[in-house]
């Protein structure tokens, strides 16, 4: 097998090595960090500029036509530069799920709203329960007044302090289904756990979401 890079993928390469190297030092990074939110939306909006947070994902999907090596590329000199942006959280766990879904308008825009910047994205699977295991989902899903509602606890929700929609699993009856949530600022029980990741994006706890006082943020349901 031929592992080496095409010359799209060496540019790339070469690109995010360059930023790492010019644009983030430890001073940037301590800057990044004291954001509300923990990183720099700056710089995010700079990665979508430059394409990183679509370039991981087929065009078919949304994205510049790259896949898993694209994403490797960026990661690497993520990780080796400490970047405390997001990138994992929402551009790859969030984006692949949403790609992996039937397209609908509502998938097919906030993949586009991601790929472009305007909206970060995250994923709530984790349970302490169900350590991963989908069949194990304890959070439910319910109908009230036609909309849907959830109920329950996700844990260490990578990236959650930025997100402004959350990809949430839960369980509607026998079924395990994705559901989406723009999320109000206001109305969010996030439990901070006062750990990071080693390179210091946050993780918090998301508790009990019970969304029936909350009538202006309707759950809605990912197609099966």
């Amino acid at each position: 097998m031929d592992f080496r890079l095409s010359s799209e993928q060496q540019a790339l390469a070469d690109s995010v090595a360059s930023f790492c190297a010019r644009d983030y030092d430890f001073e940037h990074r301590r800057l990044s960090l004291a954001n509300e939110g923990g990183f720099s939306p700056d710089n995010w909006q700079l990665f979508a500029e430059l394409g990183w947070l679509g370039a991981g994902l087929g065009e078919d999907a949304g994205g510049y036509g790259g896949g898993a090596v694209e994403n490797a590329i960026i990661l690497e000199a993520f990780g080796r530069a400490l970047v405390v942006e997001p990138f994992l959280a929402c551009a790859v766990l969030a984006l692949q799920t949403l790609a992996a879904l039937p397209k609908c308008d509502v998938r097919d825009q906030l993949i586009a709203d991601i790929v472009s910047g305007e909206k970060l994205a995250v994923l709530a699977h984790n349970e302490f329960e169900a350590r991963g295991d989908v069949e194990l989902v304890g959070m439910t899903a319910f109908q009230d007044n036609g909309q849907w509602r959830l109920n329950g606890t996700k844990q260490l929700v990578l990236g959650a302090p930025a997100a402004d929609w959350l990809i949430v699993s839960a369980r509607a009856g026998p079924d395990v289904g994705l559901f989406l949530w723009r999320r109000p600022q206001q109305a969010l029980n996030w439990c901070p756990t006062g750990h990071s990741t080693t390179c210091g994006l946050q993780i918090s706890i998301l508790q009990k979401l019970r969304f029936m006082p909350f009538s202006r943020s309707p759950v809605q349901r990912c197609p099966p």
